[in-house]
């Protein structure tokens, strides 16, 4: 039997004209339309929005014959094309159909690769995905959507950095920790923040959460890692997502600072003097664990 062959995503909420074209063209063409959706094992990401069984029941609404089947994607381009050859070798005759930046840059398996001229009115999936995101509905089937949505993501701990600048005072008889408060607390807490996906580690996300909320201009030592802590953050609670801190000190030589980024207060405190009633309680783990290290070290 022949196979007529369309490889594609289809991370959409309805198929665009320009899936509809290469569809209808492989479909008019001898043989058994089989459709492989490429997937991913993560759902429910930006670039993987839809399951397989939502895009597949979506498919066959259109072509109620076509075979469709789920391909996952690999770590190697050759093991992925290894991987489609395998699942159309029970077919005598296969043909393969793309459209426009489709899997024929990746694909260097057995099977040749026909290339659909685009139509003029065609719209991208990334383009109808970013107008989705971009509108503003009040439906309740939209609403069901986003509950949906958000319900069959998986967990995540979301990675943060805390930071605790330090010097001597008082002819290096005294510790103190510059500290920081938000607009929204009465109590101090360590600087810090989220890693950000551009920072290349956690020591360049915490060297960058230093300036941004202290200016810029503190003259320090390297850091040091301390430890990593699940931070009960309220935001979280009952979600099933939290944060997990990763804790830094580093040694203050000089220089200025000025309270920036979301900290509105910046004072240097003997670290005595830091306790429960004036450290933020998502920071109390943290600060025992900062008066540990410097137990070990003086």
């Amino acid at each position: 039997m022949k196979a007529k062959v369309v490889i594609g995503r289809f991370q959409v909420a309805k198929l665009t004209a320009g899936h509809l074209h290469l569809l209808n063209y492989a479909n008019e063409q001898e043989g058994q339309l089989v459709v492989l959706i490429g997937s991913n094992p993560v759902t429910y990401t930006r670039k993987n929005e839809l399951s397989f069984s939502s895009r597949r029941d979506m498919i066959k609404k259109e072509f109620p014959h076509a075979v469709i089947k789920c391909i996952f994607d690999k770590r190697e381009d050759a093991i992925w094309s290894r991987e489609v050859d395998t699942m159309l070798n029970g077919y005598d005759d296969v043909m393969l159909y793309t459209g426009r930046d489709g899997f024929d840059k990746y694909y260097t398996g057995v099977f040749p690769v026909v290339v659909i001229k685009p139509i003029s009115i065609e719209t991208s999936g990334t383009e109808m995905r970013a107008m989705i995101r971009d509108s503003q509905r009040n439906t309740a089937d939209w609403r069901e959507g986003v509950i949906h949505a958000i319900q069959n993501k998986f967990p995540t701990a979301f990675p943060t950095v805390d930071i605790a600048p330090i010097k001597r005072t008082f002819g290096g008889e005294r510790i103190e920790v510059l500290m920081g408060r938000k607009s929204d607390r009465t109590t101090m807490c360590f600087i810090g923040g989220f890693v950000d996906p551009e920072d290349k580690s956690l020591e360049a996300a915490a060297w960058r959460e230093l300036k941004e909320e202290t200016g810029g201009n503190l003259q320090t030592h390297e850091l040091k890692y301390i430890s990593s802590r699940k931070v009960e953050d309220f935001r979280y609670r009952g979600s099933g997502d939290g944060i997990i801190s990763s804790f830094f000190v580093t040694w203050v030589m000089g220089g200025s600072y000025t309270p920036s980024d979301d900290i509105v207060e910046l004072k240097w405190m003997d670290i005595n003097d830091l306790n429960d009633k004036n450290v933020s309680d998502v920071h109390h783990e943290l600060l025992s664990d900062l008066k540990n290290h410097i137990k070990s070290i003086v």
